[in-house]
């Protein structure tokens, strides 16, 4: 008994840290997405993001072999959606239009990029139009080791 409570302190413990990078994650990005007169757009972008992580941690759960915590935005791809959305906002601002406009224009492509990336075309694509017999456009799943206790 005493080992099961122990081992869900460590979860819980590695839960909170986890979910603490995440929300740090996740404002950091919201920022650089809309810095200076665009920064209206920073709680919609965390609101979506955390919601979007939140969908994506528990279907991660319930239908993969993943780890939950893989369900943040990091890495290039994060860094490629951030200057692309701040690009985006300063462009429309730059063109006349206003803060409004750029920041829902922003929305919409971050939103038609992760869908793209995550389970859009961008990942159906290749097995609808058989490319996985090329090895160069193989789509493979990842084998996952989960830990042994």
């Amino acid at each position: 008994m005493a080992a099961i409570g122990r081992d869900g302190l460590k979860d819980a413990t590695a839960g909170l840290v986890g979910s603490v990078i995440l929300v740090g994650n996740i404002v950091s990005f919201a920022a650089l997405m809309f810095p200076g007169d665009l920064s209206a757009g920073i709680p919609t972008a965390i609101w979506s993001m955390l919601i979007g992580s939140c969908i994506g941690g528990i279907w991660i759960a319930l239908f993969t072999s993943l780890r939950p915590l893989s369900t943040g935005i990091d890495g290039a791809t994060g860094t490629v959606l951030v200057l692309l959305s701040a690009s985006v906002g300063h462009s429309i601002v730059a063109a006349g239009g206003n803060a409004r406009d750029a920041i829902t224009s922003v929305m919409l492509i971050f939103t038609a990029a992760v869908s793209w990336r995550t389970g859009g075309p961008g990942m159906c694509l290749p097995a609808v139009c058989a490319w996985g017999s090329h090895h160069l456009c193989t789509v493979r799943p990842r084998r996952v080791r989960r830990s042994r206790k």
